[in-house]
């Protein structure tokens, strides 16, 4: 299967981690900021961040 050494696990886990991450930031912006021009900018940057981390998947 796959080895794991000092911790780190494999490539697609961690693409899985760092998407999970991206879910996590993007509630917390919706849970902390009200609504309005400032959520929305927070929103288009974590969704630009999640489409940049998918191209990469994609691409691998």
């Amino acid at each position: 299967m796959f080895t794991v050494r000092k911790n780190r696990l494999p490539a697609h886990c961690q693409k899985w981690r760092a998407l999970e991450g991206l879910a996590e930031e993007a509630q917390e912006i919706i849970d902390s900021v009200e609504a309005g021009p400032v959520r929305d900018a927070g929103l288009i940057g974590v969704a630009r961040l999640l489409a940049e981390t998918l191209k990469e998947e994609k691409a691998t």
